[in-house]
């Protein structure tokens, strides 16, 4: 499927020396090449230094396989700049994917159909709910890649698919699976409402006369929480 592994977060501009800001940054050790990918074509990079955004470490779990753990890849030279969501490609790989190959002798044809005229091997998307991704972001949760096994069920949820990480499910299986993630997110977080909640009125912001710095520090201990809950979640 391309061998894509990691994305980029931020603008990352052209020269030398430069700091890319990744979510899921490869696991390799620098210095090793590796293609960066975009809407422009790809470029092969020199990766001298990868620093992750975690204390975690690479013995507790496998840190590329959260998304949600930021670092900064620093390449060598870029030669143009590469807009956020730029991919990186293992060198060697080719640009196209199985699905998205439009060579005349791909294996799709890149069309939308209605799920009555599904048939057996065609791709479809089965997207989680709305809230993973504007409260979460792009993670490797904002939904399935699929491929069809049995289109002919009466109902949409059960329609049989399979995928990365899928072995034999339902459109619905795949759903409850990717929303279970979701929910266990709200969990989280309700929790730290509650906590935040139960302090005592004399340690409320108004009290404390909280300041932007202070409010700040509270957010960022929530999306840290939020992190550190889906390492552990993707590691088990």
């Amino acid at each position: 499927m391309g061998g894509f592994s990691g994305w980029s977060t931020a603008l990352s501009t052209a020269g030398s020396d430069v700091d890319v800001k990744m979510l899921a940054a490869p696991r390799s050790t620098p210095p090793f090449d590796i293609d960066v990918v975009d809407f422009n074509g790809r470029e092969t990079v020199s990766v001298t230094k990868i620093t992750r955004d975690t204390s975690l470490i690479e013995e507790q779990v496998n840190i590329p396989s959260s998304p949600l753990v930021e670092s900064t890849m620093r390449v060598a030279k870029l030669g143009h700049p590469y807009s956020v969501g730029t991919h990186l490609s293992r060198t060697g790989i080719p640009s196209f994917h199985a699905v998205s190959d439009s060579r005349d002798q791909s294996l799709f044809d890149h069309d939308f159909v209605v799920d009555d005229d599904l048939q057996l091997g065609d791709h479809i998307y089965v997207a989680n709910h709305p809230l993973h991704r504007t409260r979460l972001g792009s993670t490797i949760w904002n939904g399935e890649h699929s491929f069809v096994l049995d289109p002919w069920q009466t109902k949409r949820g059960d329609i049989l698919v399979t995928g990365h990480g899928v072995t034999k499910l339902t459109v619905a299986q795949v759903t409850w699976i990717m929303l279970e993630e979701i929910n266990a997110f709200l969990r989280l977080t309700r929790k730290l409402v509650d906590q935040w909640l139960a302090l005592p009125a004399s340690a409320t912001p108004a009290k404390l006369k909280a300041s932007p710095a202070h409010c700040e520090a509270r957010s960022r201990s929530l999306r840290s929480a939020a992190r550190r809950f889906q390492v552990s979640s993707r590691s088990s």
